[in-house]
């Protein structure tokens, strides 16, 4: 039986030619239908709360603001975990969400909440920023160097 294939491909070389075209025609047209992606997406479920306070001490922004941020947004439901870094002068708060919830309504309740507190904050004291966490990886990471100038 095998026998009988071989000799037909080698028989007829057309049809050897013609298979070869049509097996590379739909490689061809299967790599440009096949979705690529660039940059892949990575998705992080986590908002970060920014704030800075020109002068003011760990302790005096951490009692007056961060404390104050935490209590207020631990109702908000959806969230997971919270933590927080206090420097001299700013802070920043990460909140890791709960899986399957919608970063970006969370993110609008936790504005809201931030938003409710502002007025106990000094005037001078800037706004704090609520985003949410995007992450993006490079595709590509070139370093060039020589020995001459």
């Amino acid at each position: 039986m095998f026998d009988r294939v071989l000799k037909f491909f080698l028989d007829n070389t057309r049809v050897n030619y013609t298979l070869f075209l049509l097996i590379f025609a739909v490689g061809i047209y299967s790599y440009i239908k096949t979705p690529k992606e660039i940059f892949p997406a990575f998705e992080l479920d986590m908002i970060s709360i920014n704030g800075s306070y020109t002068g003011a001490s760990i302790d005096i922004l951490d009692k007056m603001a961060v404390i104050e941020i935490e209590d207020n947004i631990k109702s908000i439901d959806g969230i997971d975990n919270v933590s927080s870094i206090v420097n001299h002068g700013r802070f920043s708060i990460i909140l890791e969400l709960k899986k399957g919830v919608n970063k970006y309504n969370i993110s609008d309740k936790v504005k809201d909440a931030v938003n409710n507190i502002k007025g106990n904050f000094p005037s001078d004291m800037d706004d704090p920023i609520v985003q949410v966490i995007e992450f993006n990886k490079d595709l590509l990471e070139i370093t060039i160097s020589s020995n001459d100038i």
